[in-house]
């Protein structure tokens, strides 16, 4: 479950929400979140940062081998991940444009940084213009 900054909620987007082809379809596996639900997932976002953010919980597991493979999309463009408010270093967060959502980024892991007992893992998404905009990954681990 994905929760926004301040405990808000992140809706799964309706299944036919693709933007006209310009944003990758939802699957079985990932699909869109946003900040609104229901035929409000289309209207447009204001400018700014969104935040989303999920919680697992490592214990009983040795936090010290966990690790997370991810492929990420965003409209605009995710600006930044972290793993219990610190930065993850990823430099390129590809797929992740301004003018492509039609796919997910590239995998990549996320090793190191984790602890016992519960762990927070948060995107950050630009909107740029007062446009629509989502977020999406796909997470094992």
């Amino acid at each position: 479950h994905w929760t926004r900054l301040r405990g808000a909620p992140a809706y799964v987007m309706p299944p036919q929400i693709t933007l006209n082809g310009t944003w990758l379809a939802n699957s079985n596996t990932s699909q869109w979140i946003g900040p609104e639900q229901g035929a409000e997932a289309m209207d447009n976002s204001t400018s700014g940062r969104y935040y989303y953010t999920t919680r697992f919980n490592l214990t009983g597991y040795d936090y010290r081998t966990a690790s997370i493979t991810a492929q990420i999309a965003g409209d605009n463009a995710v600006i930044q991940i972290s793993l219990n408010g610190r930065l993850v270093p990823y430099n390129s967060f590809a797929g992740c444009s301004a003018t492509s959502f039609t796919r997910l980024s590239a995998p990549f892991a996320i090793i190191g940084g984790f602890s016992t007992g519960m762990n927070s893992l948060a995107f950050v998404v630009f909107n740029q213009g007062v446009t629509p905009t989502g977020f999406r990954t796909l997470l094992s681990g």
